[in-house]
């Protein structure tokens, strides 16, 4: 079922969904199984939305507050079974010297989320800045917070990649944190080594893989290095792997784990001239290998990848100066790249940008969306689906919805019923080998 393009809410500028390494949109797969948006949608407020199918959306009437326009967020959740529940967690920063943690408990018999804590602080840095804060959920539920702290050092400027995990898993209280480590470390302190950071869940082990840029000398590096924790749950880094040696100064990128056991990490980006690229980590060896080409042509301006759990599908989604009023994407396997034709739709806004693709830590009935920013007032920030699925929830319910999708050559309205009813499931524990044991 095509859902959208379709407005979620007037968003602050064309930032409303800021942040290509960052995730805005989701479904809590659990319970109701109901999507929710974070959007810009005032100077310091990022206002949190949700909708049962993705045809209409509302205001849950949850707010973040940072510090300025520029303050960006990335969103994570975590199911917790054992309470019948999922937890939410966001990450932002305060005027740029703060980042904070927030977290909100979705009970399987609700749609609405309550607060579980607010503003806790993670790291300060007064004297400098941070920036693009990244955030995701190890596999035993411990919550990894990243970001780049700018240091000024006897006049020397120089940017330092951070990141430190709770040390509790499934927090709903502010939780305490580790000692921070180094994802990357700016020991030239020359000014130009500006980075950006994403964080993404691996299946089956601790650990995680931090996706991150570097400038060396001129020519921006993509990079993975692995983050664990040790039996006190501090964290440790692995070993570093480059990703491409030259990738596009705008350092555009997005990254998605497969869902398997030793899953292979996938990360799109814009080039040197302007492609789109895909490269793919293999976690288990260390070792990166190219991964086609979705789009040859060298007018990219918006990028983001996710993943489709039922068709073991990655989706690379797009957007290009030339016709700015189309969403594009292509797909491929994860078994080897074979990156299709392209598919596009058709928004009708002149001018469109900040992609943000549905987080893909969860399967949610293979669902695929897409959020994005129209560029030009009242900067409204819309949803598009090509796959949406009605979900099957954990209480039995009947439900009717009406939704009316457009094309790029036709539109058409349909009415659609469904009955979904109570579901057993049960996981089965898998070992896997922990990138940081190998020898």
């Amino acid at each position: 079922m095509t859902v959208g393009p379709v407005t979620i809410t007037a968003g602050h500028s064309s930032q409303a969904t800021v942040g290509e390494s960052q995730r805005k949109v989701f479904r809590n797969p659990r319970g109701l199984k109901y999507l929710y948006c974070w959007a810009h949608t005032a100077a310091t407020t990022w206002t949190l939305f949700y909708s049962q199918y993705g045809d209409s959306w509302a205001s849950t009437g949850l707010t973040t507050t940072t510090g300025a326009a520029d303050d960006r967020l990335d969103s994570a959740l975590v199911e917790d079974s054992a309470n019948n529940r999922t937890i939410i967690y966001v990450a932002y920063t305060i005027s740029n010297t703060t980042v904070r943690l927030s977290g909100w408990t979705i009970a399987d018999n609700a749609s609405l989320p309550v607060l579980a804590f607010s503003a806790s602080t993670v790291a300060t840095k007064i004297d400098d800045n941070v920036f693009f804060t990244n955030i995701t959920v190890d596999d035993d539920g411990y919550v990894w917070i990243a970001w780049v702290e700018e240091i000024t050092d006897k006049g020397k400027q120089g940017f330092d990649n951070k990141a430190l995990v709770t040390q509790t898993a499934r927090p709903v209280a502010a939780p305490d944190y580790s000692d921070v480590c180094y994802i990357f470390e700016d020991t030239t302190r020359t000014g130009v080594n500006y980075s950006r950071c994403n964080l993404v869940t691996t299946t089956a082990t601790r650990d995680i893989v931090a996706i991150f840029t570097q400038n060396n000398g001129g020519l921006v590096l993509l990079q993975a290095i692995g983050l664990t924790r040790d039996g006190a749950n501090a964290p440790i880094t692995g070993g570093l792997a480059t990703l491409d040696a030259d990738i596009n100064t705008a350092m555009i990128f997005s990254s998605a784990s497969e869902d398997t056991v030793d899953s292979d990490i996938y990360c799109l980006f814009m080039d040197l001239d302007g492609e789109l690229d895909c490269v793919k980590y293999d976690i288990s060896a260390g070792t990166a290998a190219a991964y086609g080409t979705p789009e040859s042509n060298t007018d990219i301006v918006s990028l983001s990848l996710t993943r489709d759990d039922n068709a073991d599908l990655l989706w690379a989604w797009y957007l290009r100066t030339t016709d700015l009023t189309l969403v594009r994407w292509r797909t491929s396997p994860f078994d080897g790249a074979n990156w299709g034709g392209e598919s596009s739709v058709d928004d009708g806004e002149v001018n469109l940008g900040r992609m943000t693709a549905f987080r893909c830590d969860f399967g949610a009935n293979g669902l695929v969306s897409i959020v994005y920013t129209q560029q030009s007032d009242p900067w409204n920030v819309r949803y598009y689906s090509p796959n949406d699925e009605v979900p099957t929830t954990t209480s039995t319910t009947t439900s009717t919805s009406t939704s009316t999708s457009t094309s790029t050559s036709t539109s058409s309205t349909s009415t659609s019923t469904s009955t979904s009813t109570s579901t057993t499931s049960t996981s089965t524990s898998t070992t896997s080998t922990s990138i940081f044991s190998l020898g």
